[in-house]
């Protein structure tokens, strides 16, 4: 008689053998055995190597985007895929460098006006919040870092900790490129190594998966980019029309940031309106109420619009990726969080819902 420990200890064992379709046996162990200790070992590779493994991701979004536009190109001009990317890429470099020419001067000269200001601006706010009892509590349970904002060594600190982080971004978001740039050259070879891996009797179904992937961030990036320029743009006309300084800096980070949704949009507004108490409270309000306006009006008119056709994520299930993965990953990880989620649950819709469970897909719920 089997022991009942023994019972349900190769229970476990047992299910797990049976969905994969392996007989039990000597020869059925050895190989779910291998195959878990592949799934272990892949997790953690994916955990140490985590920061390269989301410079590959980034590298595969600017190829998705190089491609999607060289495909346009060749389209319009009639040339080869080569020649189309090749066009791409010059026009990018040659956009940069005008770019640096002619509105770089100006965004240096208002991003060191800024670094001067954003303290000033502390301070006085500072000086307002004393006057009331509620709002004296509060800044006295603030953390000391932000007392000593308007400090020397704090500035100094401040400032070393964003060159490192400045420095990490460059060197990111230059290999990050040229990634992009090799995956787009060939994006065939890639697919025929990932296919290469599948059972032969799943390349189908894999050419399915990775088709669809592609759609989903293709449409992801540039619907996301199109309500990046809205963001830039209608927060420049905002705080032109308020009268305030550095607009231009003020209407990049916001367009930059909002990549991250949620959290990107808060953190662009915390020095616009720290600027704007320097013209007085009720500015600082008006300032506060656009970029507000600006992020209501693109969430819930303009990218249910845009966005249509790509995966609709809920809020509350973006927010929750961006928390898990930016904890996790950190900074890198919080950019990226949104497209990770895009990928998982295209993966888990096609993987798990439709061929796992053998329910059709339903895009109306």
């Amino acid at each position: 008689m089997i022991p009942l420990a023994r019972l349900l200890s190769d229970a476990p064992g047992t299910a797990f053998l049976m969905a994969m379709s392996i007989r039990p046996g000597t020869e059925g162990y050895f190989r779910a055995a291998l195959c878990f200790a592949a799934v272990i070992l892949i997790l953690l590779l994916l955990w140490y190597a985590s920061d390269i493994f989301l410079l590959v991701f980034g590298g595969v979004l600017l190829a998705v985007v190089f491609r999607s536009a060289a495909d346009l190109v060749a389209r319009w001009a009639h040339v080869s895929p080569g020649w189309a990317l090749l066009i791409v890429v010059v026009s990018i470099a040659a956009l940069a460098y005008l770019s640096a020419i002619f509105v770089g001067p100006t965004v240096t000269n208002q991003i060191d006006q800024l670094q001067s200001d954003v303290p000033a601006a502390w301070d006085r706010a500072r000086s307002e919040f004393q006057q009331h009892r509620w709002s004296r509590e509060l800044l006295n349970r603030a953390p000391g870092a932000i007392g000593n904002f308007s400090g020397s060594r704090g500035i100094w600190s401040q400032i070393l900790s964003a060159f490192s982080i400045a420095l990490t971004v460059i060197a990111d978001a230059v290999v990050i490129f040229f990634l992009g740039l090799y995956f787009a050259i060939d994006p065939g070879l890639y697919r025929r190594g990932l296919i290469a891996l599948v059972p032969k009797d799943n390349e189908v179904r894999a050419r399915q998966v990775l088709n669809r992937l592609h759609e989903q961030l293709r449409h992801w990036i540039f619907g996301k980019l199109a309500l990046m320029v809205f963001v830039g743009v209608f927060t420049a006309v905002g705080l032109r029309l308020l009268h305030m300084p550095l607009i231009v800096t003020l209407a990049v980070i916001a367009a930059l940031l909002d990549f991250i949704p949620n959290i990107g949009p808060i953190v662009s507004a915390v020095p616009a309106v720290l600027i704007a108490l320097t013209h007085g409270p009720k500015t600082a309000l008006l300032v506060a109420l656009l970029y507000l306006t600006v992020q209501v009006v693109e969430s819930y008119i303009l990218q249910p619009l845009v966005q249509q056709r790509a995966v609709s994520l809920p809020p509350s299930l973006t927010l929750a990726a961006q928390i898990i993965i930016g904890t996790i990953f950190g900074l890198i990880g919080l950019i990226f969080a949104t497209p990770l989620t895009v990928v998982l649950m295209t993966m888990a819709q096609m993987l798990y819902v439709e061929d796992f469970l053998n329910k059709p897909s339903d895009k109306s719920e």
